[in-house]
């Protein structure tokens, strides 16, 4: 999630007011903010490390719970894992609400495989009730739920893998993450070519 997290700002474009505006100028501080923050916390994270060796070879299996428990001692790093644990909870509900966009406009679009079951918007609200989290929480489209559910399940499959082998987990993120940005660089070469 932290590959792409800065993104969301792009597949939520679309819905924000003068989007032609708005749009670009929520992109370009999202990957901002997200670069410079980022650095901090990497050089915060580099220059708390006690013994390299040490953090390497945590018993807890994650050097940078190991990072927190040096520094700040065992009830320091608890509250820290729980900040930590809470972003990634943030991150995965924002990377679902733009998944249910993205499956939207793909739908709209004519795009995927039953697009004419996915396309379908409220006429009360004017939101799209079979990819969205608008059936998460409005009680009369209760019957909805399992179109975001399919979401999650998904992606907890997907993750299974690291269960049993962080070698075939990390080859996975590994791939997904090239992948990503390689169809993003495929997208700016024709555009390259028409300028």
């Amino acid at each position: 999630m932290r590959n792409k997290g800065y993104d969301a700002s792009a597949h939520m474009t679309e819905e924000t007011h003068n989007a032609a505006m708005a749009g670009p100028i929520g992109i370009v501080t999202a990957i901002g903010c997200s670069a410079v923050l980022g650095w901090f916390l990497i050089l915060g994270l580099l220059f708390s490390i006690q013994d390299l060796e040490t953090t390497v070879a945590s018993p807890t299996g994650q050097p940078v719970a190991q990072i927190f428990l040096d520094t700040v001692g065992e009830k320091g790093a608890i509250v820290l894992m729980i900040i930590v644990i809470g972003a990634m909870y943030f991150c995965g509900t924002f990377s679902i609400t733009s998944n249910s966009r993205m499956m939207f406009a793909f739908a709209r679009d004519g795009g995927i495989p039953g697009h004419e079951f996915f396309r379908k918007v409220d006429s009360k609200h004017a939101t799209p009730i079979r990819t969205g989290t608008h059936s998460m929480i409005s009680s009369h489209h209760t019957e909805l739920l399992p179109v975001v559910w399919l979401a999650c399940l998904l992606s907890f499959l997907l993750g299974l893998p690291s269960l049993g082998s962080s070698v075939a987990f990390a080859a996975a993120t590994s791939i997904t993450t090239i992948a990503f940005y390689i169809s993003y660089g495929m997208i700016l070469v024709p555009l390259h070519a028409l300028v």
